[in-house]
């Protein structure tokens, strides 16, 4: 009778073992499937999978402990997750901060207009301190030493709420809005370029009749390529052409080094505002390529790029280059 209910204690105790271990194993599967955004990872990374064996002996262990096959449960640690992924994570978590703080922002506009014309709601005042303080802070991203730069997740994202916003506000109350970014990044970490250039910005969207931050960052990306002849289209084109596009990639490249991530990211999204049409995904992703490729913090031993034909050769060694339609030039001219 002791051994029979030995026995019976034990296998309880297996089930309840198992059952506990099943419901972690969901709840981690539940964990890694959150990210939802068009992030492209790889699909063997983010989930538990029942088939794939164990790949730590302590995985493998905890199966068998509980009476399961070996390679029942397989559950990834960060360590094992490529860096690539992790930033990649990282990053399409950003943007979701970004999208609910600025819809949270814009939707706050709405629930304060019959708030009096003089001033900002309390609710709404609070909303624009949150973005600033996230356009100040979160988004000063320093550079890695040697390393290609990364666009910041959720910047454009801010700024275009905060234009959104300014669009529907009084003057004195866009004049609050801009107080309140200016403050924030007064106090901010960003580099000195990249501090002008988004003070720029905040001034140009918070100024009555102001340009909207597309088109002024369209006009300063195609600044900074120092060819004020360059016509970017011909009459009936929908888009500019290969030859076009292809001659201004070093340009781009050598005006936006200096600045760090934050700022680049406003002038590549700047520059994709000159190119839209059939191609823009494609030309999207290749002008990210030459904004955000090249180091400007430069480990020992590291050349730094300084001149007009370093940059052009730079830039052909990424291979982003267009085919040109010599039939389609001879025609233009």
């Amino acid at each position: 009778m002791v051994i029979n209910f030995s026995i019976q204690k034990m296998r309880s105790g297996q089930q309840n073992v198992a059952r506990l271990s099943l419901q972690l194993a969901m709840r981690i599967s539940d964990t890694q499937q959150i990210p939802s955004s068009g992030i492209e990872t790889d699909p063997s990374s983010t989930h538990v999978s029942p088939s794939v064996s164990a790949e730590t002996p302590r995985t493998s262990a905890n199966a068998m402990l509980v009476g399961l096959p070996s390679g029942a449960i397989r559950v990834e640690s960060p360590a094992q997750r490529p860096l690539a992924d992790i930033g990649r994570l990282a990053a399409g978590q950003m943007r979701r901060v970004a999208d609910m703080k600025a819809v949270a922002l814009e939707r706050e506009v709405v629930l304060a207009r019959h708030h009096p014309a003089d001033s900002l709601a309390p609710g709404l005042k609070a909303r624009v301190r949150d973005v600033a303080e996230q356009l100040a802070v979160r988004c000063a991203v320093s550079p890695e030493v040697g390393k290609s730069q990364q666009p910041v997740a959720g910047a454009w994202r801010y700024l275009q709420a905060v234009d959104a916003v300014c669009r529907k506000l009084s003057v004195d109350q866009v004049g609050e809005v801009r107080n309140e970014l200016r403050a924030a990044l007064a106090q901010s970490g960003h580099s000195q370029p990249d501090r002008d250039l988004l003070q720029n910005v905040i001034d140009e969207i918070t100024r009555p009749g102001g340009q909207t931050l597309a088109q002024f960052m369209s006009e300063r990306a195609f600044t900074g390529l120092c060819l004020p002849n360059l016509r970017m289209t011909a009459e009936g084109q929908e888009e500019p052409d290969s030859r076009t596009f292809n001659s201004v990639l070093p340009n781009l490249a050598e005006s936006t080094f200096d600045h760090n991530p934050m700022g680049r990211t406003l002038l590549w999204e700047g520059a994709c505002q000159l190119f839209t049409g059939p191609h823009q995904a494609q030309r999207r992703e290749k002008l990210r390529k030459v904004v955000f490729e090249f180091p400007n913090v430069t480990k020992e031993g590291q050349s730094r790029l300084e001149t007009p034909w370093e940059f052009m050769m730079a830039v052909d060694q990424l291979r982003v280059d267009e085919p040109v339609d010599l039939h389609a030039l001879e025609q233009r001219s």
